[in-house]
């Protein structure tokens, strides 16, 4: 897939952090937003992404457990998975 996607998140569920992949076909500043259930955003980060793919690693440690959403977006492509953090 050449699109812009999130993969391979793992652990699940997570305890500390979770690690992705980012994947897109063009340069940008993509954002990604953790949400909780009732769709607050808890936590929100920039990163500059480039054609291809990129591992990331956010630490999730001070968050409550529970399950999240995490959207990432790019220009006018999202991409949104769920997570559980124990």
């Amino acid at each position: 897939e050449n699109g812009f996607g999130i993969s391979k998140l793992r652990p699940v569920p997570a305890s500390s952090e979770i690690n992705f992949v980012l994947g897109s076909p063009f340069n940008g500043n993509a954002t990604i937003e953790i949400t909780d259930v009732t769709g607050k955003v808890v936590k929100m980060l920039n990163v500059d992404v480039a054609p291809g793919t990129k591992s990331m690693t956010i630490n999730i440690e001070e968050l409550a457990s529970g399950i999240y959403g995490m959207t990432a977006r790019l220009g006018q492509e999202a991409a949104q998975v769920r997570f559980m953090k124990q």
